[in-house]
């Protein structure tokens, strides 16, 4: 049993020395590289290499679609580096590092939802920043995920003080400044504050911290970000949402309506991120659009309006600069709210490509599919599930329309769907596939017209990706 530990010298000792000395070694030597020479390439190589799950979890990454929608076959950190950047490879390190030494420790509920709030914030701090460069976008994606790593490395303590702050922040939510001084003697801000100093995490983290009247352009992004992953559960057309809208489109200089549609996208983007990370049991506790969105707003669109807002959407964003997790995301909440589909998802293929896992979803009951949807694909010759034969014969499939097609529910596709039609379209870029659309209305059957509507979609996804893909190589 620990003895009671108060203020910060003393909690600041105890989480590097005795709970995450391993994390606070490797956070220090990563931020320590700057990207100013080539030697610093093969330094971040000799630090990720250091750790063989590190090393897997960032390949992993890397490899992805939204890290690496070109599919260059990355087998070395020193590749990675080279293909997708030092700064992108040093933040997916940091990322990593963080979200498994804290899942690692004792995963209480507190701890999982800042863990999700802090995924949220990140998301919204970088898309908000998309017109600063990539290395500041990553900056303040680091700091959004960072913000408060005082109260979660604390919450993966053990001992009585920890389970005492536990149970009386359950109790009395709004109280936690008084309860954490109470309970250790000093709040997590500060806590965390000196923890970026000791393990070298950068100036935006501690700014962030301390924000000044007139923020910078990174601060001032990650501040909005942390606003709306605090202010989502308040509702969609609560006042601080509402100001928070406002704030972004003076941000970015997008009218309120596109403003609306980056923050949502974010929300939905938010969870696939986690789960790439590694943070799959966090993916619940992120809000989607759907649910952020529950008080609906007095002028409801109709479904053909949304679909066509959307498709307008996903051809602007040829013209943008655009990040191909919010054409997915946008993609689904058009399949979702304009065609009707109740439950969408887009599922990618994992690194050996044998599997497709879904990466993004929308609808009732799907976040659980960001741990449960797997399916495994095959050559055509052995093909005998819905999701080889559209990924082998590039076409979209419509299983249920008739006999032949449900010959295709094979048993992964019964965990999800045991009955009922669904739609399955391949993702393209490029003419190279990189997963499948998927949608149902839970075991109800599906006509004509939502099958041309859900083609549609497909073939404008598939569309601008490869332009957005195109115009980023050129």
């Amino acid at each position: 049993m620990h003895k009671e530990i108060r203020g910060l010298k003393a909690w600041v000792k105890r989480i590097s020395n005795t709970e995450l000395p391993a994390l606070g070694n490797v956070l220090q030597e990563l931020n320590r590289l700057t990207d100013d020479n080539s030697s610093n390439v093969d330094q971040l190589a000799e630090v990720i290499l250091k750790d063989s799950a590190l090393t897997a979890q960032v390949l992993r990454v890397a490899n992805s679609v939204q890290y690496n929608p070109a599919a260059h076959s990355i087998t070395t950190i020193s590749k990675a580096v080279v293909l997708i950047g030092f700064t992108e490879v040093k933040a997916i390190s940091l990322s990593v590092m963080v979200i498994d030494s804290l899942l690692g420790k004792v995963t209480r509920h507190r701890l999982l939802e800042l863990i999700a709030r802090s995924f949220h914030a990140a998301v919204q701090a970088k898309n908000i920043a998309f017109n600063l460069e990539p290395d500041a976008r990553e900056e303040a994606f680091i700091a959004g995920l960072l913000m408060h790593l005082g109260e979660m490395a604390f919450l993966g303590c053990g001992g009585e003080q920890v389970e005492e702050y536990d149970r009386r922040i359950h109790e009395e939510p709004n109280e936690i400044n008084s309860i954490c001084r109470d309970v250790i003697g000093v709040g997590f801000n500060t806590i965390t504050k000196e923890l970026a100093k000791e393990w070298d995490l950068g100036k935006l983290l501690i700014q962030c911290l301390d924000p000044q009247d007139r923020p910078n352009r990174k601060n001032a992004a990650v501040l909005i970000g942390e606003a709306i992953s605090r202010s989502v559960h308040l509702g969609w057309e609560s006042r601080e949402m509402r100001k928070l809208v406002i704030e972004v489109s003076r941000y970015t200089g997008l009218d309120q309506a596109r403003s609306e549609e980056l923050i949502l996208s974010g929300a939905d983007e938010a969870a696939s991120i986690a789960s790439l990370y590694g943070a799959s049991k966090v993916c619940h506790l992120i809000p989607s659009s759907e649910e952020i969105q529950s008080i609906e707003s007095p002028t409801e669109e109709s479904p053909a309006e949304i679909q066509l807002r959307v498709l307008r959407k996903l051809s602007d964003m040829t013209l943008q600069k655009t990040d191909i997790n919010r054409v997915f995301s946008t993609v689904l909440n058009g399949l979702h709210k304009g065609v009707g589909l109740t439950r969408v998802a887009i599922a990618l293929f994992d690194t050996h490509k044998t599997h497709l896992d879904a990466r993004y979803v929308a609808g009732s009951g799907t976040k659980e599919w960001l741990s449960s949807f797997r399916m495994p694909v095959v050559e055509l010759d052995l093909a005998k599930d819905v999701f080889s034969v559209a990924i082998n014969t590039m076409k979209p499939i419509w299983l249920g329309k008739n006999e032949d097609t449900e010959k295709l529910r094979y048993r992964s596709l019964r965990n999800i769907l045991p009955q009922g039609d669904c739609f399955v379209a391949p993702i393209s870029i490029n003419r190279r596939t990189v997963g499948v659309l998927y949608g149902d209305v839970d075991s109800k059957q599906l006509d004509e017209k939502v099958f041309n509507d859900f083609c549609l979609f497909a073939n404008q996804a598939n569309m601008v990706l490869s332009l957005i893909v195109n115009k980023n190589q050129s």
